[in-house]
């Protein structure tokens, strides 16, 4: 009976914790935020030209999702200024989200065109990408411009 009054005790005090939290305008967590590019290290494709696996331990949080790098310099960098080195559209891939599709890409199938990080999901991507550019990048633009809406 003890442990049943020591548990009921506990719960009240955490919902009052939480209660006092919220009126304080405090936001609970939700949910942990995307691993962009599927732990891939972004820094990696422009200093190194290659998709480089990055450390879960080195991370930065930006824009809604978690990216991660291979080394503390690469976070580093990437922490100084991530609107110019994440991959477009979240990470996720260019060719989908032209299509109004929010998919995973290949870390291993990508671009770099005009100094921004382009991810595909397919291998044809890059080569479709080359060749349609003007038309991908504006319906991707378009489409990621309205992302919530996106499936």
């Amino acid at each position: 009976m003890r442990s049943i009054e020591i548990a009921t005790l506990t719960i009240s005090r955490m919902l009052l914790f939480v209660t006092v939290l919220l009126a304080a305008g405090v936001a609970m967590p939700t949910e942990k935020p995307r691993v962009a590019i599927s732990g891939y290290d972004p820094i990696a494709y422009f200093s190194e030209g290659q998709a480089r696996k990055g450390d879960a331990n080195l991370f930065f949080e930006w824009d809604g999702a978690r990216y991660q790098f291979a080394t503390p310099q690469h976070r580093d960098t990437f922490a100084a200024n991530p609107a110019r080195y994440a991959p477009q559209y979240g990470g996720y891939c260019t060719i989908g989200l032209a299509g109004g599709t929010k998919i995973e890409p290949d870390p291993s199938r990508w671009v770099i065109s005009d100094g921004r990080l382009y991810l595909f999901g397919s291998r044809n991507g890059p080569n479709q990408f080359a060749t349609e550019h003007n038309k991908l990048k504006k319906q991707a633009d378009t489409n990621w411009s309205q992302r919530e809406k996106l499936r």
